[in-house]
């Protein structure tokens, strides 16, 4: 007489109904692990991405007030101040009037749209120890060739990092750069006097 099968009968079942409770949770916790692993960047980018659009909106809504007022503004960029010398050539300077600036605030020639009078449109190139003397006096000799009806001279803007002087624009012309204060005092009136900017204008 055979032995009888213990295993006949015996309903087989898949290897995952084989898991205890405890390996399922270890599955679902390695499951949400990678999860966190792979999405876990995203509500930065979110944040990110929100504002960038709220700073476009922003930027959309009032374009100069956005400028003026962000929380990231160099210190030497004065916008404000920029902007003030800005309203004020549009204002008072004619289309063809040209402008000298000493600073490296070129955003105010390009936006009042009136040209400047040398090569220079920034300072940094006649300031600096680095600066040979005679681009110093090409700017001057320019000047005295075609004096233009405005002149600009910037404050609070040293910049050593560059330079390797600590002097701002107004500081650097009475210490380092007589012959043009003394072009000026020669030729131009004060014009307008902000806390950034000092504007000449010819007599």
């Amino acid at each position: 007489m055979p032995c009888p099968n213990p295993t006949k009968n015996v309903p087989v079942r898949s290897g995952a109904s084989f898991a205890t409770p405890r390996h399922q949770q270890e599955q679902q916790l390695v499951w949400v692990l990678f999860a966190n692993i792979l999405y876990w960047p995203l509500p930065a980018e979110f944040g990110r991405a929100h504002l960038d659009y709220e700073s476009l909106r922003e930027w959309r809504a009032d374009t100069e007030g956005f400028y003026t007022s962000h929380p990231w503004e160099i210190p030497f960029e004065h916008m404000g101040g920029q902007f003030q010398v800005i309203h004020y050539l549009r204002a008072e300077a004619r289309p063809a009037d040209r402008v000298f600036l000493f600073g490296g605030h070129i955003l105010i020639c390009y936006l009042s749209e009136r040209p400047c009078v040398t090569r220079f449109v920034s300072n940094l190139g006649l300031m600096s120890l680095w600066s040979p003397p005679a681009w110093r006096q090409e700017v001057v000799d320019e000047l005295h060739e075609e004096p233009p009806p405005f002149i600009v001279v910037a404050r609070h803007d040293a910049l050593p990092s560059i330079t390797f002087v600590n002097l701002s624009s107004d500081e650097y012309i009475v210490q380092r750069y007589p012959a043009l204060p003394d072009f000026i005092g020669e030729r131009y009136d004060l014009a307008a006097d902000f806390d950034t900017f000092t504007v000449y204008r010819q007599r």
